[in-house]
């Protein structure tokens, strides 16, 4: 039976990369999808009572038309910072995956310019070193990033919600 060939430094350090990665990705797409719900769950939430408090305002239709429009384009305000956000992310993960490939390179150059087993070492070393060092500063950019959005974009919502409930449930004779 062959031996098992194991894993070069190398090749784990670019698994463990990949790992991480992939979880900062999952990370990011559940923390926008639980504000995307969110956002869904509010709104359901502002149209439901808007259609339980419809039929008793028969009066006061304009109103509520208003309380309503100005609701959708509380949506559509997130809904672009949403966007915005998303396009940021985006661009920032392209940009630390265009840095990770120059690096790559230029360490891979260094490597094969070695001129000993120790210098191959300590290239290897500083590769590793740094890497994981750059990797955690930009997943902490990304983290902070879209945290941000995710609050940004709930902003309109949060405030329109309040607004509505304060609306819909205030006499109408206060009003």
């Amino acid at each position: 039976m062959p031996a098992k060939k194991s894993a070069t430094p190398t090749q784990a350090m670019k698994r463990s990369v990949e790992a991480a990665h992939k979880g900062y990705d999952e990370a990011v797409q559940s923390a926008y999808y639980e504000a995307v719900q969110s956002a869904k769950e509010q709104v359901d939430t502002v149209q439901e009572q808007a259609k339980k408090s419809s039929a008793a305002m028969a009066n006061g239709y304009q109103d509520l038309a208003a309380l309503n429009r100005d609701n959708i384009e509380a949506v559509v305000r997130s809904s672009a910072v949403v966007a915005k956000g998303v396009e940021s992310l985006s661009r920032g993960l392209m940009a630390y995956a265009q840095q990770s490939i120059g690096t790559n390179i230029a360490t891979a150059n260094a490597i094969f310019g070695a001129r000993s087993l120790r210098e191959v070492i300590d290239v290897q070393n500083e590769f590793a070193r740094s890497g994981f060092g750059s990797f955690w500063a930009e997943s902490a950019k990304l983290t902070d990033m879209s945290l941000r959005v995710a609050s940004d974009a709930m902003a309109p919502l949060q405030a329109r919600f309040k607004l509505t409930m304060e609306r819909m449930t205030s006499p109408i004779d206060d009003r």
